[in-house]
């Protein structure tokens, strides 16, 4: 896992984009050095969406959760 969102700033405006593509890059990475573990979209406050498990290690069944900063609807 990052430290912190190293997109912050266009996350929190295009949340499902940003965190997607992250996740998406991470992914690319983990699977082109053959590594074992698997990235997950695990979003909190203060800290990258993207943490990177055990295999076998799904947090909630897998499940994608709603980023704690996304944009309401009419929200700036």
């Amino acid at each position: 896992m990052l430290g912190n969102c190293p997109f912050h700033v266009l996350a929190a405006r295009h949340t499902d984009l940003i965190c997607g593509a992250n996740l998406a890059l991470v992914q690319g990475i983990v699977g082109a050095v053959d590594d074992p573990r698997t990235p997950h979209l695990i979003p909190r406050d203060g800290h990258c969406c993207v943490e990177i498990r055990a295999a076998q290690a799904e947090p909630d069944g897998g499940a994608v959760r709603e980023h704690p900063t996304r944009s309401k609807p009419g929200s700036p």
